[in-house]
């Protein structure tokens, strides 16, 4: 009896260390983070990556994988630095989740992971922001690709928004929280190369839920948060995604 628990021990330990990510303690004997590529005056950065790994300012190292990321969906929002691409990093485990955006030197094949709402990443990659339809993809992208899944989606006319109370008015209770300056997403022009760009979404993680952000850009790549909130509260989703 007592063999049969061990070896149950075992297995359980097992599948723990194989569904999670591959992660390398510091070590004084493994090599530093690579440097910057020559030529190349990057912008502050917190994580490095160089031939699968990244390298942490703690001195954590991560293994991940790099694959491509679908820019159609910005058709407005233009890399400006012509010897860089951008990668998704994914983490080796199970199920596999992303780790982050890569701003990836093309020559060098290193870079930096791109870091939420920091515009000091985005002006390097993408100044000037020359229009409203950029500003808009262009806070998409800094605020809400670059993290983790978020399980939510844009509401973009009454219609969207009708038919998305109607959802979770199916699935439970629905209570209003707080009254937003919109019930859509919209940008607007504010003059002096400043846009208002502001956020309504469906949201279906664990619970469901309707959100309002707002953030401010500038056509030299500033974004300045100004606010977020829930407001509507729904039900537990009957169909919660996958972690």
């Amino acid at each position: 009896m007592k063999h049969k628990s061990s070896l149950a021990f075992v297995v359980v330990l097992a599948l723990v260390l194989l569904t999670s990510c591959v992660c390398t303690p510091i070590d004084s004997d493994l090599p530093p983070p690579p440097p910057p590529p020559i030529g190349v005056e990057l912008p502050p950065y917190e994580t490095a990556y160089a031939s699968g790994r990244l390298y942490y300012e703690d001195g954590k190292r991560e293994d991940v994988r790099l694959e491509d990321l679908d820019m159609a969906y910005y058709p407005h929002l233009n890399i400006k630095r012509d010897d860089f691409i951008l990668k998704r990093a994914i983490f080796y485990s199970v199920p596999p989740h992303q780790a982050g955006i890569v701003a990836l030197h093309q020559a060098s094949q290193t870079g930096f992971i791109i870091e939420k709402a920091n515009d000091v990443h985005g002006k390097f990659l993408f100044a000037p922001i020359e229009s409203a339809e950029a500003a808009l993809e262009y806070a998409k992208f800094m605020i809400h690709t670059v993290s983790h899944q978020r399980y939510c989606r844009y509401l973009y006319s009454p219609a969207d928004f009708e038919r998305a109370v109607n959802q979770m008015k199916k699935a439970g209770t629905v209570e209003t929280i707080k009254t937003p300056p919109t019930t859509v997403t919209r940008v607007t022009e504010e003059g002096n190369g400043q846009y208002l760009v502001e956020f309504v979404s469906f949201c279906a993680g664990y619970g469901l839920g309707m959100e309002y952000s707002a953030c401010r850009v500038s056509s030299d790549g500033g974004l300045e948060l100004l606010d977020n909130f829930v407001f509507i509260k729904g039900p537990r989703n009957p169909n919660p995604p996958i972690p």
